[in-house]
């Protein structure tokens, strides 16, 4: 099976966040079942455009990528020659997996895959959420109604990444084929020698208003009445000065929530973060997945998460609270983390077992299956 990934951006790029992770381990996933496949995107990277090779197959770690350039730089991530090379191949694969929307490769390649008459799975990543719609909705409604809403329609099915997502996207399109697969995540083979802090909680993440920092900041204010000790890291990209306002909301507060931002971390950095906290806290107002959350858990560390995320599966499996999402109920949640029996062993081993249920082979194997179902029905 040949299958062509099209995405607005990609590695090097890391200004997007979670999508490019994402697609990089699902393409690991199905290169491992045997699939063979090929990443279309643009070398846009913020207000750059990345230094790499155009129009031509490369690789990133071992995944086959095609790279066409941005212009102008624009978030919209436009892309003439890219379009071009779409029109040419889209008869020589069996299926085209659209990422996102919103943005100039999926909403034109959409539109011209439909005018060739080729199939297409289209993972809206978040897009479609309730939270995502609203903001901004002054300019997303009337571009939904103009443009996207065909290209969600004209989809041979969508991919949802969990069940609150799929309920949302079936509520929003009825009667379009929707189904699950959950991100891959890589569980790494030996968590890293390091020692567990007793009153640490971390956030990881690209520092956004969506990412529900105002509540955690709140939170972390009423828990330090309880544990005065306790800190909050954030480690992640400040590209849109949030920062500056969750250091406002702090210096607000009383008492004031010991806070200090880390900056990004990846590789052994990322793995010692993320073993080495108390508990991950996830408050955002919207997210259709919530990768980090998975990867805490892969690391033994319990999880707190909003309503407002499809995690209801750690309070079912004991690895952490599934809670609303406001600044009482997420620093209760902390707390009982914090006062765990035996330092919440019995949570960190439950974690450990629920991040198995991510491992990349086997979201790669629960794709493949997907696809040939979809491109199978009439």
């Amino acid at each position: 099976m040949r299958i062509l990934h099209l995405n607005p951006t990609f590695y090097p790029s890391t200004r997007d966040g979670g999508p490019s992770e994402s697609l990089l381990l699902l393409a690991r996933g199905l290169l491992a079942a045997g699939v063979d496949l090929e990443i279309v995107t643009t070398n846009g990277d913020g207000p750059r455009n990345s230094d790499v090779p155009l129009g031509m197959t490369t690789a990133y770690e071992g995944i086959p990528v095609r790279y066409f350039n941005r212009f102008p730089k624009l978030g919209f991530a436009p892309s003439p020659s890219l379009l071009r090379h779409l029109g040419r191949i889209a008869r020589d694969v069996e299926l085209v997996h659209v990422h996102a929307l919103f943005n100039f490769p999926s909403t034109a390649g959409a539109a011209l895959l439909r005018a060739l008459g080729r199939p297409y799975v289209l993972s809206p990543r978040g897009m479609c959420e309730p939270w995502a719609l609203a903001h901004r909705s002054w300019k997303k409604w009337p571009y939904w109604r103009a443009i996207e809403r065909r290209n969600v329609t004209g989809a041979r099915a969508l991919h949802a990444t969990s069940n609150e997502e799929a309920a949302h996207l079936r509520a929003l399109v009825p009667g379009q084929d929707v189904f699950v697969v959950p991100n891959a995540v890589e569980l790494p083979s030996a968590p890293p020698n390091v020692e567990r802090a007793a009153k640490r909680i971390v956030f990881l993440g690209r520092l956004h208003p969506v990412k529900g920092l105002d509540i955690l900041i709140r939170a972390m204010s009423l828990l330090a009445q309880r544990h005065p000790e306790v800190e909050l890291v954030l480690a992640g990209p400040d590209h849109h000065g949030e920062l500056a306002r969750v250091e406002a909301i702090a210096a607000s507060l009383s008492p004031r929530p010991n806070v200090r931002w880390v900056g990004e971390v990846h590789g052994d950095a990322k793995a010692r973060f993320l073993a080495g906290a108390t508990a991950l806290a996830l408050t955002s107002h919207s997210e259709s997945f919530g990768r980090t959350v998975v990867e805490a858990l892969a690391y033994g560390t319990p999880v707190v998460v909003s309503k407002a995320c499809p995690w209801a599966i750690v309070a079912e499996r004991g690895a952490g609270f599934w809670v609303d999402n406001e600044p009482r109920a997420v620093a209760d949640a902390l707390a009982r983390i914090l006062e765990a029996p035996s330092g919440g062993r019995t949570m960190r081993l439950a974690a450990r077992t629920l991040a198995n249920d991510y491992d990349v082979d086997r979201i790669g194997r629960a794709m493949l299956d997907e696809y040939r179902r979809v491109l199978a029905a009439p």
